[in-house]
This record gives structure tokens, C-alpha cells and sequence, in this order.
């Protein structure tokens, strides 16, 4: 069967090759012309919504005049319209009626619903093709195995209309041919299960009990720790979970998703006796060692998912590759990695409308818009997002930097939430200044960190840095910490020196707090798949209680 799956990937590639790469690398040569015609498709497609009608999308003629018709958007200037959506009234953003919207996390608390339409699976099934060929020209032995893959379910509930929300990567691998989703270790159903402690020991037994994993996927690196985690803390259930074929927890599942489950799940004596000669000792490198035949890792490593790749590396051999998934939210797929081993992003032109205003520039409050190709190696820009499922010059509050150009095309890495930067005394600290900072700091002191929050509290002029370590930092860990950052922020050196910005305090937290911290934002409506930490925050807008999770606290 492995042989004829290997064949039938083979074809499929060199298929992928004519009809998706090579019309995608034409675009890439023309990025504005490629924008412009995007822009078009989706205002004419569009143009008959009440959305449409009240900006007029019919006589857009050009992209400034779209810039100049309709204002930059938020989720909570678009909520009347999609709620109107929700209720069942039809066109108010989008011609089509949405199939499926994608819960997650919303600034003012209230959960976002993003629509998805039937376009929206379809194209993210195509890019979804165009990543495996990339990935596949770069690496094709990760696909002479099993896939390791992690989603959120695909359907979490109802709306009053009936209409399902949702995931989107649930909703595709569940829509997979059944040749392909043979390939994949996790059952779908296994996603759907709502109490999180059964999900993860059924991941977990359903991955050991795979020897011939060749390529591992996550969003957050965070849910790879947190397997190595349950592996490490249930193995003996684990194990025999793996030599009877019995999977554990089940009883406590409803008859209907347990019967969906148990079926894949099959004994297997031999493999059982390898992972406890694996598992009896502190093995290296513990996912190398479980899965010998890996042969890479997909995951997001940038913006504040750095901290973790140290912690996360030590999970697998050295030499292996741990490739970075590209920028990709509820919203849309931003990016298309197009050189997996150079980590080479490309901004998904082909069907998205970008429009992007530097950092600096927003920041001053100068709302200077630039398209694709005017923007400079180097650079930092805020993005908006003009999509064909009704998100129009939405700004995402997302930072991305440019790195370099694929063709004509800049590419583009993500950097930091926009809502990762604070100001209590006019020193605008960047999350990305706090996680390089802070890392700078592990690595001088020899530390390891699982999680951290940094807190602007603006009453108090000072910064509280929330800490899980595995082991307690040195007293001079706090003032190496300032240092660090002072070198990356001058003016943060500036209030410091001065004064006016209290020092730093640091709270360590027990272990697992950010499990805790990550549970309690799924919780409120955030995807448990895409989470993001946000690093930086200002005490006024953190609604998380540390105060259960505290190991050693700062004096009063």
C-alpha cells in the first residue's frame, strides 16, 4: 500500500507542478499587476452586497481609489454586517452565503466569527496543495511516511441560523481523499473532543503506537512541547494502551465519538516493547528516538514562538529540519513558504489583496498606504488584508518584516502583534525587543524558559516579567534582563537612567502556568491550534489572574 501511495504522490506533485507552481511563479514577476487584477476580482464578486453598495464597489476604478472609498476596517466596524450574516439575512459582505464561520478570540472579548465561504475551502485546499509541492520539492522523503498533523476541530457548534462554526484545518482534514488521509496518524474525530486532557493522552497514544512518522506539524511549538509532556507523564497508560490496543479515556467520551475512535486503533505487542526500551530512560532528543524515520517539523517560528524553538529542538536530532509554516491566522493564509529549507515566504498574492503601512510610520500616525512591490528589504509594515470572504481593508494588527524578494515578489516573515508593543513612559517597547532581550538572558545564564508574559503596569512605571523556568534564575537575572533590553531600545535606556520607568520585577510561576494561561484564552474563543501568545501586554488589558499560578512574587 506504501508503495502505490508513493507513486500516487509522485504524480500528484508533478501534476501540482504545471497547474498550481508554475501559474503562481508567473505571478510572482508582476506582484502589482497580480494585486491589481485580485482587487478587481474581488470588488466585482462583491460589488452587489449591502457592503459593496454603500462603498460603492461598482465604480472602483483602481486601488487608491478603493484606499480612498473605504476606511481601514476592524473586526467591530465589519460585526454589524457579519451578525446580520449570522441571523440569516443574505449579501451584507459577501455574494455568498457563508458555509462555516471561524470562532476566534476578538479584542473587545467578544469572539470573532470570521466568514468561510465554499471559495474559501477551495482555495485553501489548493494552497494547501501548493505548500505540499514546495515542501515536497525540498524534502521529499517527509512524505515516504505518516504525518504527525495537529488541527482544531471542525465543527464546535451552532449559530441561530444553523450555520456551523468552526475550523477551517479541521474542516480540511476531514474533506481529504481517503487515500491521503491514510497517510495522517490522528484520527479526525480524536480533534473533536472537547475535554483537552482526553484529547492530548488520545494524540499521544495514537502517535506512539505509529513508528513510521516522517513529518511532524503544528502551528505553535507549544503543542509539541505539550505532547513530549503527556508522553512523559502518562507513558505506563500509554504503553498498554499501545500493547492491548485499548485506548484510555474513552469511558468517559460519548458512545458515539468513542466508536468513531476505537476502530483505528489497533495492538501492537512489538512496537509496545521498542517504546518502553525508548521511554525507560531520559532518552535524547525523545522525538527522534520514537520516531526514527522523522524528517522534519513544520511549525511557526517567529514572533514570540522563538523563545520556545530552544526547548523544542531538544526534542529531536540536531541536523533535523524545523521548517517554518508560514503566516496564516483565522483570518487568511497570509503566506506561502516557498523555500521551505530557506524559510522563504511569499505573501499569498494570488488571492488576497495586501496593502501595508510602515511601523514607523503608523505608529506616528501617518497613514501612508503601500502596495506589495514598493515595500523595502528590511522594513517593518503593518498589514491589512482585503480578502474574497468579506474582509475588507482590514487592518490585521499584525507587524511582518521583509527579508528579501522571490522573483519580483517580497518576502515576508511575521514578527510581532501589533498589540505587543507598550508605552508607559514614551519608550515604545516592541515584543520583539523582549523576547530577543530575554533570550540573550537565557542563553548568558544558562536558563531555560517554558513561558513568559511581560506586563506594562502604566500606574506603577514599571514592567512585571511572569516567568515559568525550569530552574530559578540568578539574583542578577532581572538587571541583565534591563541591559539587554536597553541595547535593543534607547530609549527605554533613557527612562531607566533617568528614573522615570521603575525597574523590572520578576514573578516566577509554577509549572505548568502557561498551560493554564493558554487553556484560559481557548477558553474565551481563541483557536487551541493557531494560538499566539501575546507576550507584551499592559496590565489594563490583561485579563488573565496570575496570582493562583505564582511560585516566588516581587515585594509589594
Amino acid at each position: 500500500m506504501n508503495g502505490l501511495i508513493n507513486a500516487v504522490i509522485r504524480v500528484q506533485m508533478a501534476w501540482r507542478s504545471v497547474v498550481l507552481w508554475r501559474p503562481f511563479l508567473r505571478l510572482t514577476r508582476a506582484p502589482d499587476f497580480t494585486q491589481g487584477a485580485v482587487l478587481k476580482s474581488i470588488l466585482n464578486r462583491h460589488r452587489d452586497t449591502r457592503f459593496g453598495r454603500e462603498h460603492k464597489f461598482a465604480t472602483i476604478a483602481s486601488p487608491e481609489e478603493y484606499a480612498a472609498r473605504v476606511p481601514l476596517q476592524s473586526y467591530e466596524t465589519l460585526r454589524p454586517y457579519i451578525e446580520q450574516q449570522q441571523l440569516g439575512t443574505h449579501r451584507q459582505l459577501t455574494a455568498e452565503d457563508p458555509i462555516l464561520f471561524a470562532q476566534t478570540s476578538g479584542t473587545t472579548g467578544r469572539p470573532k466569527y470570521i466568514p468561510i465561504l465554499p471559495q474559501t475551502v477551495t482555495s485553501a485546499k489548493r494552497n494547501q496543495r501548493l505548500f505540499a509541492y514546495c515542501l515536497h520539492s525540498a524534502l521529499p522523503a517527509v512524505f515516504h511516511g505518516k504525518t504527525l498533523a495537529f488541527v482544531s476541530p471542525a465543527v464546535e457548534g451552532a449559530l441561530p441560523s444553523g450555520v456551523p462554526f468552526g475550523s477551517m484545518s479541521g474542516l480540511i482534514y476531514r474533506s481529504m481523499p481517503w487515500l491521503l488521509r491514510r497517510r495522517y496518524v490522528i484520527p479526525a474525530a480524536v480533534f473533536d473532543v472537547s475535554n483537552h486532557e482526553i484529547k492530548y493522552i488520545l494524540i499521544a497514544a495514537f502517535a506512539l503506537a505509529e513508528r513510521s512518522v516522517t513529518y511532524l506539524a503544528a502551528a505553535n511549538p507549544s503543542t509539541l512541547l505539550k505532547l513530549a509532556e503527556v508522553i512523559r507523564q502518562h507513558h505506563p497508560t500509554l504503553l498498554v494502551a499501545v500493547e492491548l490496543g485499548k485506548l484510555p479515556g474513552l469511558d468517559r467520551l460519548d458512545a458515539v465519538t468513542a466508536r468513531a475512535i476505537q476502530p483505528a486503533f489497533a495492538a501492537q505487542p512489538r512496537r509496545a516493547a521498542e517504546l518502553r526500551r525508548i521511554l525507560s530512560t531520559d532518552a535524547p532528543h525523545l522525538f527522534s528516538a520514537l520516531w526514527p524515520e522523522l524528517k522534519a517539523v513544520s511549525c511557526w517560528r517567529e514572533g514570540s514562538c522563538r523563545l520556545l524553538l530552544p526547548a523544542l529542538g531538544k526534542l529531536f536530532r540536531p541536523d533535523l529540519p524545523v521548517l517554518e509554516l508560514g503566516y496564516l491566522s483565522s483570518e487568511a493564509r497570509g503566506s506561502l513558504p516557498v523555500d521551505s529549507l530557506q524559510r522563504r515566504e511569499v505573501p499569498s498574492l494570488h488571492e488576497n489583496y495586501f496593502e501595508f503601512i510602515e511601523r514607523s510610520d503608523w505608529e506616528a500616525g501617518r497613514t501612508i498606504i503601500q502596495r506589495l512591490g514598493q515595500l523595502e528589504v528590511g522594513r517593518a509594515y503593518y498589514v491589512i488584508l482585503t480578502t474574497p470572504a468579506g474582509l475588507y481593508r482590514y487592518f490585521m494588527n499584525d507587524v511582518i518584516t521583509v527579508d528579501g524578494r522571490f522573483e519580483q515578489t517580497p518576502t515576508i516573515k511575521f514578527l510581532e502583534k501589533g498589540a505587543g508593543v507598550t508605552n508607559i513612559t514614551g519608550e515604545k517597547l516592541y515584543e520583539s525587543q523582549v523576547s530577543e532581550a530575554l533570550e540573550a538572558v537565557l542563553m548568558e545564564t544558562g536558563q531555560s524558559a517554558l513561558f513568559f508574559v511581560m506586563v506594562a503596569d502604566e500606574e506603577n512605571l514599571h514592567y512585571d516579567l511572569y516567568l515559568e523556568a525550569t530552574a530559578t534564575p540568578p539574583v542578577d537575572f532581572i538587571d541583565k534582563l534591563d541591559t539587554q533590553i536597553a541595547t535593543r531600545n534607547l530609549e527605554f535606556q533613557a527612562k531607566r537612567a533617568s528614573g522615570r520607568l521603575r525597574p523590572t520585577r520578576l514573578t516566577l510561576l509554577r509549572a505548568g502556568a502557561s498551560e493554564a494561561f493558554k487553556a484560559y484564552f481557548v477558553a474565551q474563543g481563541q483557536r487551541e491550534a493557531q494560538f499566539k501568545f501575546v507576550r507584551l501586554q499592559t496590565r489594563a488589558r490583561l485579563t488573565f489572574d496570575f496570582a493562583a499560578h505564582c511560585l516566588i512574587s516581587p515585594p509589594a
